[in-house]
């Protein structure tokens, strides 16, 4: 551990050939790296243009991203995960990146509709008509639709292009 009057600095683990550090420091200002930080993250990178931020950062389980994501939306912030890498579980897996940025508005609209009705589940809660209807669109523009998005997710979820 490194020390100076107002920060330490911890190593936390390594992997491959790097390693991860955590900086601590006394709270100041609220800033988002610091609430990202009283969660319990590791905050890996921070970069900002004129219009917005981007904060990577480790996270334990899924309960604790909601939990981040809700406090930062909770003080007025827009929120947007551009993207969730997950720890592979051994050495031949590799983390899957769906980039949800592929997908248009109206693609995840109909999705999110899909999966809220229950179209997902087995048994159906919902059929593409009973989906289809809620978003006031024919049953073979929802499939068109859904199919485009399923598509572009398992393409980035199976490695294909």
């Amino acid at each position: 551990m490194l020390q100076s009057e107002r920060q330490t600095v911890d190593h936390i683990f390594a992997y491959d050939q790097r390693h991860v550090f955590q900086l601590s420091r006394a709270a100041e200002q609220g800033c988002v790296c610091e609430r990202i930080e009283a969660a319990g993250c590791v905050v890996q990178e921070f970069s900002a243009d004129t219009e917005s931020i981007v904060v990577t950062f480790l996270v334990e389980d899924m309960p604790t991203l909601r939990e981040i994501v809700a406090d930062l939306k909770s003080e007025g912030e827009t929120v947007k995960l551009r993207r969730l890498l997950e720890d592979a579980s051994s050495e031949t897996d590799r983390p899957v990146v769906l980039d949800r940025a592929k997908l248009t508005e109206r693609q995840r609209e109909v999705l999110g509709r899909a999966h809220e009705m229950g179209y997902f589940e087995h048994p159906r809660e919902a059929t593409a008509g009973d989906v289809a209807d809620a978003l006031d669109i024919s049953t073979s523009t929802f499939t068109e639709h859904l199919a485009a998005a399923q598509r572009k997710l398992l393409d980035d979820l199976l490695d294909t292009c």
